[in-house]
């Protein structure tokens, strides 16, 4: 998972900013929700923030570090979950708020 994570950062350089078209935004903001989805699943297998928040600053460039630690901060700030079911529901949630920031903006 933590190979994921660094692929996923790695393709996700400020992809928001960069897209030109509605289909690149649309496809840079998946790549951003898939991105909050896998820090919120480290998350929610009890990975130390500071594991993913290292990850995060030497994967993505210094432009988008601020992007990225909202994800992380907006997965930190829930609870272990101890269903999967409340897992997967705080997954999806943090991937759909992502996707509806990065579409708006």
């Amino acid at each position: 998972m933590k190979k994921l994570l660094s692929a996923m950062l790695a393709l996700t350089i400020c992809s928001p900013v960069l897209a030109e078209t509605s289909s690149e935004k649309l496809q840079a903001c998946l790549k951003d929700a898939d991105i909050a989805e896998v820090i919120s699943m480290k998350r929610q297998e009890g990975t130390p923030r500071q594991v993913i928040t290292d990850m995060v600053l030497s994967s993505t460039p210094e432009l988008a570090h601020a992007y990225f630690l909202a994800m992380v901060n907006m997965a930190y700030a829930e609870p272990i979950q101890v269903s999967e079911q409340a897992k997967n529901n705080i997954n999806t949630d943090i991937r759909n708020r992502i996707m509806s920031i990065c579409l708006e903006n």
